[in-house]
C-alpha cells in the first residue's frame, strides 16, 4: 500500500483505471468532503493491481476496503497488519454480474462473507407520535430503580463490551475516531439504561454524520430482556434526533435476523431497496 497524498492522485487512478479496464466495477459510496479528511489526516492508502485499483481507509481497528476493479481480470487481495472489511451495496437486481466476478475474487483472496445486510429507515416524528404511550412506561421503570440516560465517555468502553459480548455486532462496527466519539457523545450518541446501582441494562449507539443519524446497535443484557427496554431506547434516541431536525434513523439489519426485523417493523421502519454484502479478510499473522 501507499499512502494517498491528495484528492487530486485520487481522481487520476480513478480516471487511469475506467480508461485502461473496461466494465468497471465499483463500491465506492463516500463523499469528497469525508474522503478529503482522510486524506489530510493520512489515513487512506492505495494499492493497484492487474484490475484496476484498491482504496484502503485506516479505520483504526480495521482497514475498510474500496474497489474500482475489473472482476473479470484475477487479482488477489492481500492479508494486511489490520483486518480488511468490505460493504458492496446495492439495489435489488443492481450489476449482478459484475457484483459475482467480485465475489469470486473475494473468496479466491480469502475473504469470508459474514453476511447480507438490508438498510431500514425510520422518520422521529412518527416514532415520538406514534409510541409516546412509551413516557407512561418510563415513568412506570423510574419506579423500579431504571433510568434512560446519554452515558459519558467514562462508559463507553463498557458499553462497546456489552455490545459485542450480548448481539452480533462485530467490534469493527464500532470503530471511531475520539474525536468523533468526544463530540457525539456530548449530543446523546450513547444512550443506556441504568438499574438503581447504575449497572448498565441496556444500551444503543447511533452517530449523526452529514445530517443523516445511522444506527449502529442496540443490545440488552440477559438477564434484563422481556423488559421492554429497546423501544424505550430508541423512542429516547427519536426524540433526541427529532429535537436535532434530524428527520431519519437509518440503519442496517441481517436478512436472516427474525427477531431484529420483527422489531424494527414492529417500531415502524421501513425497508428500502438497499443492500448490502460483507464481507472480511482476516489480519495477516506475526
Amino acid at each position: 500500500m501507499e499512502k494517498l497524498e491528495s484528492y487530486e492522485l485520487y481522481r487520476e487512478l480513478i480516471k487511469k483505471s475506467k480508461l485502461a479496464y473496461k466494465n468497471i466495477f465499483t463500491n465506492m459510496d463516500f463523499l469528497k468532503t469525508d474522503l478529503e479528511s482522510y486524506i489530510k489526516a493520512g489515513k487512506m492508502y492505495y494499492e493497484k493491481n492487474q484490475a484496476g485499483v484498491l482504496f484502503f481507509l485506516d479505520e483504526g481497528k480495521y482497514y475498510k476496503l474500496y474497489m474500482c476493479v475489473n472482476g473479470q481480470i484475477e487479482f488477489k487481495i492481500m492479508p494486511e497488519n489490520k483486518k480488511i472489511l468490505i460493504r458492496n451495496m446495492y439495489k435489488k437486481g443492481q450489476n449482478i454480474s459484475a457484483r459475482s466476478e467480485v465475489d469470486k475474487r473475494l473468496v479466491e483472496s480469502g475473504f469470508i462473507k459474514k453476511g447480507l445486510l438490508m438498510q431500514a429507515k425510520v422518520e422521529t416524528k412518527a416514532v415520538v407520535e406514534r409510541h409516546n404511550q412509551i413516557e407512561k412506561y418510563m415513568r412506570f421503570m423510574e419506579t423500579k430503580g431504571y433510568r434512560c440516560v446519554a452515558a459519558n465517555m467514562d462508559m463507553v468502553t463498557e458499553i462497546e463490551e456489552m455490545l459485542v459480548d450480548n448481539t452480533i455486532v462485530e467490534d469493527y462496527d464500532l470503530s471511531h475516531t475520539f474525536e468523533e466519539m468526544q463530540d457525539e457523545i456530548k449530543r446523546g450518541a450513547y444512550l443506556c439504561i441504568l438499574d438503581k446501582e447504575n449497572q448498565i441494562c441496556a444500551a444503543s449507539i447511533a452517530f449523526v454524520k452529514n445530517n443523516i443519524a445511522k444506527g449502529m446497535a442496540v443490545a440488552v443484557r440477559e438477564q434484563f430482556r422481556m423488559n421492554g427496554f429497546a423501544p424505550v431506547l430508541l423512542y429516547e434516541r427519536c426524540k433526541i434526533l427529532h429535537e436535532r431536525n434530524i428527520q431519519y434513523l437509518q440503519g442496517w439489519v441481517l436478512n436472516d435476523n427474525i427477531a431484529s426485523l420483527k422489531y424494527h417493523k414492529k417500531m415502524g421502519y421501513k425497508f428500502t431497496d438497499k443492500y448490502a454484502d460483507e464481507w472480511l479478510l482476516g489480519k495477516k499473522e506475526d
